[in-house]
């Protein structure tokens, strides 16, 4: 989704709010950035700031209240559904973790074809686990594509040491997520 469009869904809560609630610009813009054209996240973020407001006994989404809901996000305390499934994909396992950050973190590239857009790479996770001290990095990703904790990836068959992300939404909220 384009940015106006992204930004059309927030300006419409706004409308359906009867302007109880403002959003500023700068929030908006924040919003839209980090959704990186994900209309749920999108819808995510701005429920978790109504329900911040609602909190706090205000009507105005500013800078202060997103990074309230940010810092939320970061610490697990926000999105249950996202917060389940990260805690089922690194188990009790910090290298896991970090992997998954690893992943997650890796920016998307625009090829031509926008084949390779939204697929994570191990060989490029493998060399900064490394200068992290992780070991055994093949013994950790089989977890996080097991259909009994999640899973939080797929393999692609047509190329070795390449993923997918099953959701798109995932992938985000591991982003902010803190480890």
């Amino acid at each position: 989704m384009e940015n106006p469009e992204a930004q059309e869904i927030l300006q419409r809560a706004q409308v359906l709010f009867g302007d109880k609630i403002h959003i500023s610009d700068s929030v908006r813009g924040k919003i839209v950035e980090i959704s990186e054209g994900y209309p749920y996240f999108v819808q995510l973020l701005g429920k978790e700031c109504i329900s911040k407001c609602n909190e706090l006994n205000s009507g105005d989404i500013d800078d202060d209240v997103f990074q309230l809901v940010l810092e939320d996000v970061r610490n697990g305390r926000s999105f249950p559904t996202l917060e389940q499934a990260y805690q089922r994909a690194i188990g009790d396992s910090g290298d896991r973790q970090l992997l998954l950050h690893l992943l997650a973190d890796q920016p998307e590239e625009k090829t031509t074809f926008d084949e390779d857009v939204g697929r994570v790479f191990l060989r490029r996770a493998r060399r900064e686990a490394e200068d992290l001290n992780i070991q055994y990095v093949d013994q950790l990703i089989p977890r996080l594509l097991d259909a009994n904790y999640g899973p939080a990836l797929v393999r692609l068959p047509e190329k070795p040491g390449i993923y997918e992300f099953t959701n798109p939404a995932f992938r985000l909220y591991v982003r902010l997520r803190h480890f």
